[in-house]
């Protein structure tokens, strides 16, 4: 809940309320219905996001307001609106911590006390509110806080640690709920990042990888891990947590065959390659990393630590 990009976080203040909200403009909950309602000359006709723009903008306009209804915007409006029903989870950060809520009422209210810069907001509040503290949580849902730039967003790939928080009581109950997961649920719960993370460890304990500058994961285009071994042989390896077996593109072999011929390469296709590997590049799939952390006594010990509970 965050006023524009860079703008002042309301998160605090509107959750404290018991609501969450968004903005996008001057008008109110009855002006976005009085554009569904001019639009349809039939049954079913699906009014447009421009004509829901040009609606509102002239209602403003003859109100002397500003005119900042845009269509781009309409989508998410509208989720808001239709989406968010009754019973909805809905979570938010701040404060160092996770807080959840449901959506209490399924109509949107405007609530002036959080107008701000011309712009008016609307809400729905939330029931059933519980938080919990991250540095208390294992350290997969330091993930959740930043999962998603845009005003509303659905955290499909963290779908897992979602459901256990909303099960969970407090932080108690989800290390103990993260403790009993089978391996390959609690893979699978990582999520993208999660799997980049555990491949890593895997090329630091199998292999002395040591980053040398480059964060994991979203560094370069075409390589989530670069570093090199106490060697000084530089280390290469690419991350996929597809859940179907990964079928290597043109890129993808474009890419490896730059790199040197004497640097280690590695590719991580979560659910393997559907077919043979290429040439000089070692495919470490799932199966092959579980077996790894059930089997070896480097996996064993890194499976320990990062399934604590944090």
């Amino acid at each position: 809940m965050k006023y524009g990009k860079n703008g002042e976080d309301f998160a605090k203040r509107v959750w404290g309320e018991g609501l969450i909200g968004i903005w996008f403009g001057s008008w109110d909950i009855a002006d976005l219905y009085a554009a569904y309602g001019a639009y349809r000359p039939k049954q079913n006709y699906e009014v447009t996001n421009s004509e829901i723009e040009k609606h509102i903008n002239k209602l403003l306009r003859d109100r002397k307001l500003p005119e900042n209804m845009a269509a781009g915007d309409v989508p998410t409006i509208k989720t808001f609106d239709d989406k968010l029903t009754e019973g909805t989870w809905v979570f938010t950060y701040f404060d160092g911590k996770l807080h959840f809520g449901q959506v209490a009422d399924v109509n949107p209210i405007d609530e002036p006390r959080f107008n701000f810069n011309h712009e008016h907001f609307k809400a729905k509040p939330v029931k059933n509110c519980k938080c919990f503290e991250v540095a208390k949580l294992p350290d997969v849902f330091r993930l959740l806080p930043s999962a998603g730039r845009s005003t509303l967003h659905k955290v499909s790939s963290h779908e897992k640690l979602i459901s256990i928080l909303i099960e969970a009581r407090d932080e108690d109950d989800v290390r103990s709920a993260i403790r009993g997961l089978p391996l390959t649920d609690w893979i699978d719960a990582l999520g993208d990042k999660g799997w980049e993370s555990v491949c890593t460890a895997y090329l630091i304990l199998e292999h002395g990888f040591l980053p040398t500058g480059l964060l994991v994961g979203s560094t370069l285009a075409d390589f989530d891990i670069v570093g090199h071994d106490l060697n000084g042989t530089s280390i290469y390896g690419q991350c996929k947590k597809t859940p179907t077996p990964h079928r290597f593109s043109r890129k993808d072999k474009e890419s490896f065959a730059c790199l040197p011929r004497d640097t280690k390469k590695f590719f991580f296709p979560y659910a393997g390659p559907e077919e043979g590997p290429l040439s000089g590049v070692s495919v470490v799939s799932y199966s092959r990393i579980r077996r790894w952390l059930e089997a070896t006594e480097n996996g064993k010990r890194y499976k320990e630590v990062i399934r604590s509970g944090g």
